[in-house]
């Protein structure tokens, strides 16, 4: 299997960082290096997030549809190569990994799905009066990624965030930093 090397990516920009190697645990194997950021580059990160969450907070219920949506498909055309990826940096089997992979498509589907189903309340609370909550946006929220299933329960906060208006700053597990 080729090695993989990845620099930080902030703001849509790649950055040099101090690396560390990613060993495939079954085998012993360098699977790639990656870049291994500081508290520098978190608030970096934080502040990208920060600058682009009102402009994705406006954005419409049906273009985040759409984008989740362009997301699952991108991840579906890189299926293959993606379980190939995670299996050999968190040392499980390939079909497990290619569910993993699949699973992650769909989490995608399915938040995309819901963008436009957040709504808020309108309740009577007196004659002649009504009370009405809206739901905003948080603005950055922060995931850690576990090891693990790093795709797929990364997914359900990246996706729903994301559905809901809100901007990411991701911390990827160590030990499986790649997928």
């Amino acid at each position: 299997m080729e090695t993989h090397e990845y620099a930080l990516l902030i703001d849509g920009d790649r950055r040099a960082a101090a690396t560390m190697t990613v060993e495939n645990p079954a085998t012993g194997a360098t699977v790639g290096d990656v870049a291994s950021g500081d508290a520098v580059d978190a608030r970096a990160a934080v502040a990208a997030a920060d600058a682009a969450a009102t402009a994705w907070e406006r954005t419409g219920p049906g273009e985040r549809e759409t984008t989740l949506r362009e997301i699952a498909d991108r991840i579906e055309a890189e299926s293959d190569a993606l379980a190939r990826l995670l299996a050999a940096e968190a040392g499980k089997p390939l079909p497990t990994a290619a569910g993993e992979v699949a699973e992650t498509v769909a989490q995608f589907r399915f938040y995309a799905g819901a963008a436009d189903k957040v709504r808020g309340d309108t309740m009577p609370t007196a004659p002649n009066r009504l009370n009405y909550t809206r739901r905003r946006p948080y603005g950055v929220t922060a995931h850690v990624v576990p090891w693990n299933y790093p795709l797929l329960l990364g997914t359900r906060g990246f996706a729903s965030a994301l559905a809901t208006g809100n901007t990411l700053a991701i911390k990827p597990p160590s030990l499986a930093p790649l997928s």
